[in-house]
């Protein structure tokens, strides 16, 4: 895997701070269905480990970022974040999924595919 850049992980972790970033339909879905908080969202991308990355034009045309982590009551949970690039609007950063990794796709720590 490709490292993430420092600079988009800033970025990233900048929008979550200060709330600027939306959940994209998949991703609200997802969280819903899977009894995630948005709250756990924000906790994921702002302590969690950035785990995978997708540089701009390898999956479609925006960069994204996989997030790996614990929240607080303990329960692992991933969530993936494209920064949009061709956007007029002053949110760039976009929650496509969140999950809770199965362990037997990743390794125990939820850090590697199998």
């Amino acid at each position: 895997m490709p490292e993430v850049p420092k600079a988009l992980l800033h970025r990233i972790q900048e929008a979550f701070l200060e709330y600027r970033y939306l959940l994209r339909v998949h991703g609200h879905e997802r969280m819903n269905q899977r009894n995630i908080a948005p709250l756990e969202i924000r906790e994921i991308v702002l302590s969690g480990e950035a785990i995978e990355y997708d540089a701009p034009g390898e999956r479609g045309i925006d960069a994204s970022v996989l997030f790996s982590g614990r929240v607080s009551s303990g329960r692992p949970l991933h969530v993936k974040v494209v920064e949009a690039q061709n956007v007029r609007s002053r949110v760039r950063h976009f929650v496509v999924t969140v999950y809770e990794p199965n362990i037997r796709a990743w390794s125990e720590d939820f850090r590697f595919r199998r």
